[in-house]
């Protein structure tokens, strides 16, 4: 009698744990539990502290919402891992991540920037990128103040691209230009955005 008192007991505690969290469970999860899943790549509150990923954080809110959805979407953006992670969003999910993100501040990277090379990125950029990469407040991704090793990366990454492959012609335009930038001329954009605030 005195076992059966006992599982007695453990269920209803279980029930009752169960019931305490189901208004939780029920209502999703919040886009700080969400978040949570970005800052081993992204940093705290989205600010990076590596070269292997961009900062999201004070990203603008539509941004975020188009270059998560291209990722989910069958030709979408280029990406490593992105276009896997996308996919474990729904449009919900998506939309509290951008509205977190846009709400954070940046932190400065403190990164080291060759003047020098920062003046000839800039020419490099007014004449080569600034047609689509004029507004860094309404870019589809953040060029400023991103680490240099990532910015290059990126670029890499997308000169090896084959321009006939791809579908979006924005995407395709600036493949062919970084083919036709040296690596000097990549380093001189780098330290460019990165100098910029």
């Amino acid at each position: 009698m005195e076992q059966k008192n006992k599982y007695r007991a453990i269920k209803a505690a279980l029930l009752i744990s169960c019931v305490g969290f189901a208004p939780m469970a029920l209502a999703g999860a919040s886009a700080e539990m969400l978040a949570n899943n970005c800052v081993g790549c992204h940093g705290p509150d989205g600010s990076s502290l590596g070269p292997a990923s961009p900062s999201i954080a004070g990203d603008v809110k539509s941004n975020f919402i188009d270059i998560m959805k291209s990722y989910k979407s069958e030709g979408g953006r280029f990406s490593t891992i992105m276009g896997r992670i996308a996919k474990g969003f729904d449009d919900k999910e998506i939309e509290l991540l951008a509205d977190y993100f846009a709400a954070k501040k940046e932190a400065p990277s403190n990164q080291k920037v060759d003047k020098k090379l920062a003046a000839k990125g800039a020419k490099i950029h007014k004449k080569t990128c600034k047609k689509c990469h004029a507004d860094p407040t309404e870019d589809d991704i953040m060029l400023n103040n991103q680490m240099k090793e990532y910015l290059l990366y990126a670029m890499h990454d997308f000169s090896s691209l084959d321009a006939g492959k791809i579908a979006s012609k924005d995407v395709k335009k600036m493949v062919k230009k970084l083919k036709k930038l040296s690596a000097e001329d990549r380093k001189a954009l780098a330290n460019y955005y990165a100098s910029q605030k």
